[in-house]
């Protein structure tokens, strides 16, 4: 019979092969990169599959702790809104919420520690490198 492992790695696997499908249907200039995610993913999977880990007494629910599920929240609403706002006003937002929710620190404090990274990120890409982010409603 097959362990957890094993048999979260061929599911996993079979996931990532029918993403590395789909993707057949993108034009060939853009899908380098996420092709070499899925064939790493995919090698993680066969690693996995090969050398299962131990898991012991660990459960899997003591893996569902709040600050995860709170983060997996955060990702699910960026890729939601990332169509409507854009690249820069959704990582703002997110940098923001993440600070708010996990570091408890003034509001202040949060917002400008957002702007300053979405604004770096915005000189050394769009500025310097020339490297164009999705548009969208803000920006």
């Amino acid at each position: 019979m097959l362990c957890i492992n094993r048999k979260v790695s061929l599911v996993l696997l079979a996931v990532f092969g029918l993403f590395f499908i789909y993707s057949f249907q993108y034009p060939a200039e853009i899908v380098a990169f996420p092709r070499f995610l899925l064939a790493v993913l995919g090698l993680m999977c066969v690693l996995l599959f090969v050398k299962p880990g131990d898991l012991g007494k660990v459960k899997v629910t003591s893996f569902l702790t709040p600050p995860k599920l709170i983060t997996a929240a955060f990702m699910v609403a960026y890729v939601a809104i990332f169509p409507e706002l854009g690249f820069f006003a959704t990582t703002f937002l997110t940098v923001l919420g993440f600070i708010l929710v996990f570091e408890r620190t003034a509001r202040m404090k949060g917002f400008l520690v957002a702007l300053g990274w979405v604004t770096l990120l915005y000189i050394a890409f769009q500025t310097t490198l020339h490297i164009w982010f999705p548009e969208g409603l803000l920006m």
